[in-house]
């Protein structure tokens, strides 16, 4: 291509899962009070790969539908995303790293729950995280390399039991270059909030 410029390369994929379960105590409960079920999934799915020079992202997202033959009150839908990615926003100095997603977890370890916490939502929530983290990245000759990172990591559910989460980390590193050869030396700082 005409003065080395490459584009990206974009791919979407999507598909679709189907699962067949069958459990004789769908609720984990004592043998004289189990009950027993099939339980189907239809889970569709789109996945995002893109790579480029200076980016790449990779990325898929799930609907999960969770039906029950039986108790039909159980039924529901799950969102599940697992996302990532890094990029250079100024080459070979500057760069940016992400990730994200949306799963299900429990709330309580003492409720009883399905066999699955995706397929039984009594005793689970959503759960949705992200981490963003710029970062510059560079050496000096052959003398020294340095790393300067900000991250930043939220949690969060739909539950008021189980709290969000932030936190915010610095990070500082200087290594030795290639001119020390005969032996390596390095100093790094972290420094890390939590609420």
């Amino acid at each position: 291509m005409a003065g080395g410029v490459h584009a990206a390369e974009w791919r979407i994929t999507p598909s679709i899962q189907v699962v067949e379960e069958y459990s004789d105590n769908v609720v984990l409960v004592p043998a004289d009070q189990r009950q027993s079920d099939f339980i189907s999934q239809i889970n569709p799915s789109l996945t995002l790969d893109v790579h480029g020079p200076r980016a790449d992202f990779q990325g898929k997202y799930t609907i999960q539908n969770v039906i029950y033959a039986r108790e039909r009150d159980r039924n529901n839908s799950n969102n599940l995303l697992a996302a990532g990615g890094k990029g250079a926003i100024i080459q070979d100095w500057l760069f940016l790293e992400g990730q994200a997603g949306i799963d299900r977890q429990s709330v309580s370890g003492q409720d009883l729950r399905g066999i699955d916490p995706n397929t039984d939502n009594r005793n689970t929530t959503e759960s949705r995280t992200y981490r963003v983290s710029p970062y510059i990245r560079d050496r000096i000759g052959g003398a020294l390399t340095y790393e300067v990172r900000y991250q930043r990591d939220h949690a969060s559910t739909d539950s008021p039991i189980v709290p969000t989460s932030d936190a915010n980390l610095g990070h500082v590193s200087i290594r030795s270059g290639t001119d020390f050869t005969r032996s390596t030396w390095g100093i790094e700082y972290n420094k890390e909030s939590v609420r």
